[in-house]
């Protein structure tokens, strides 16, 4: 007993020594399990923090309440303790454990066997294939890990489209690309819908793209723009070659008779515009024997199915009305003996009337009506350039007359491209004066010269990538034919001086001139 006893004061002596020293009372010292891990070292001395004297059940609320971030997440039902807070009540203490010791992980996280499930952000596709570490930063807490894919995915379109790659991109694969485009105000059809997006969203422009068919299809509008820029209101989408176009639905110009067997060429010559006047003479005036003088509306006469079927009502059915200063004139003012409808071999024209008063001078021929119409001489004038021997296409429609024309006889102006381009032709004439066979009058900077087809030197490897006046120089004597020996060019390559000939290709390669075949 007295053992007892002296065994008992020299605990109490070295606990309360002990006791002072760290802080801790007796009780606390001798019911301690441990030392607590280095997370919570600062409460090694308050029990109290996290324990409710003789209570283990309300120890979950104390850690919930330094704890706060974590409470949130289980009172909403979010994040890894929403979840876990779900299937079961929380308890603290069954998943992190303390007075294990400084070193001990509280967090208890195995990061091998981690159901990924159970957070917010399960892991799918090429998701489960990650490390840890490829998302959660070392100085990071796991719950505070950034989830936007922009943080590990790198956004090429720079914040335009928002943050929810998910709408366009999927886990399987980033460049798998779920968008539906149907969603938009451009459905996806035909060929369409197996295009690349950056085949039509250049540079990444997706807000405001344009859907204007001649925005891709620019290179394939064999019409040079003159039919507009609505070309699916004869191609689709399916195929460019297919043609939908109805003539007699969407025109005011139904195709009857011979008319419907007509090529489209025949009458949309090229360079005429898509509201092509649907007068006969446009297609007709070479039958056409009255040569304008009983007016442009030979269907009051002719038939469409036969020219030679005729009818005649000169005040009722024709495009020469006796109207303005007509009207009051005596048909034999016009119809002169040799020039009646009965005689149309022999027509009247303009200039038998108007002729003193035509300020051409004759110039422009005796077809006035070209410009002039039947009210007034001088009123009204309207003129068609495309009956001319210069039809104005592409960048020559929206000229004023003025721009080419310098005086009333408007035929001494020339119709050659260096008459107006001689500034624009940087070739100084080396390529003679028909810049046609290279430029087009869409842009004098578009151009269509195939070195291949149009001359007897292929251009072939590292020769089709040079500059034209690389080997066209303007001082040699023939410009446009220069010397096809290789030794011309290459003087400075030929190691050899002219040893081995003028003929280089005989040893060197066509992609480098130090490519030996």
């Amino acid at each position: 007993m007295k053992r007892l006893i002296l065994l008992t004061v020299l605990c109490c002596g070295a606990t309360g020594a002990l006791a002072e020293e760290g802080g801790l009372s007796l009780r606390q010292l001798l019911l301690s399990p441990g030392k607590l891990t280095q997370g919570h070292a600062e409460f090694e001395g308050d029990c109290d923090k996290c324990h409710v004297s003789f209570d283990k059940a309300n120890q979950t609320p104390l850690c919930m309440d330094c704890h706060e971030e974590i409470a949130a997440d289980v009172k909403t039902k979010r994040g890894f303790h929403g979840g876990v807070a779900g299937a079961r009540p929380i308890d603290c203490g069954r998943c992190h454990t303390d007075h294990k010791g400084r070193e001990q992980d509280i967090t208890g996280i195995d990061p091998d066997h981690f159901n990924h499930d159970r957070t917010d952000f399960p892991l799918l596709a090429s998701h489960q294939s990650l490390r840890c570490e490829d998302c959660h930063q070392s100085d990071t807490k796991f719950r505070d890990a950034d989830r936007a894919c922009s943080s590990c995915h790198e956004d090429v379109h720079e914040g335009r489209l928002g943050d929810d790659c998910s709408v366009c991109h999927s886990e399987t694969g980033w460049q798998a690309k779920a968008f539906d485009h149907s969603s938009t105000d451009f459905p996806l059809e035909g060929r369409h819908a197996d295009a690349e997006c950056s085949a039509c969203h250049v540079d990444q422009t997706f807000e405001g793209a344009s859907t204007e068919c001649v925005t891709c299809h620019l290179s394939k509008d064999r019409h040079l723009g003159v039919f507009g820029r609505q070309c699916g209101s004869c191609h689709v989408s399916e195929t460019w070659e297919t043609i939908r176009f109805d003539h007699g639905r969407q025109t005011e110009f139904p195709l009857r008779g011979r008319h419907g067997k007509v090529a489209c060429e025949a009458c949309h010559r090229k360079g005429l515009p898509l509201s092509l006047p649907t007068a006969c003479t446009d297609c007709h005036a070479a039958d056409d024997v009255h040569r304008g003088a009983n007016g442009t509306d030979c269907a009051s006469c002719h038939s469409e199915d036969s020219w030679q079927t005729v009818e005649f009502d000169h005040g009722r059915d024709t495009d020469f009305q006796l109207v303005g200063a007509h009207s009051d004139v005596v048909c034999a003012s016009c119809h002169a003996t040799g020039t009646t409808v009965e005689k149309p071999t022999e027509p009247r024209v303009c200039a038998d009337c108007h002729g003193p008063a035509d300020p051409h001078q004759g110039e422009l021929g005796k077809d006035c009506q070209q410009c002039h119409g039947q009210t007034a001489w001088n009123l009204n004038l309207v003129f068609s350039h495309d009956f001319t021997e210069f039809p104005l296409t592409g960048s020559h429609q929206p000229l004023p007359c003025e721009s080419c024309h310098f005086s009333s006889a408007f035929h001494d102006t020339l119709n050659t491209c260096g008459s107006c381009h001689q500034g624009d032709d940087f070739h100084d004439g080396v390529f003679g004066a028909t810049c046609i066979e290279c430029h087009n009058t869409a842009a004098w900077i578009s151009w269509n010269f195939d070195h291949d087809v149009a001359t007897e030197y292929l251009l072939q490897g590292a020769h089709v990538r040079l500059a034209c006046g690389l080997c066209h120089e303007p001082d040699l004597s023939d410009p446009t034919h220069p010397s096809q020996q290789c030794a011309d060019c290459h003087t400075q390559d030929d190691i050899h001086r002219g040893g081995f000939g003028p003929d280089c290709g005989q040893c060197h390669g066509i992609e480098a001139f130090d490519q030996e075949r």
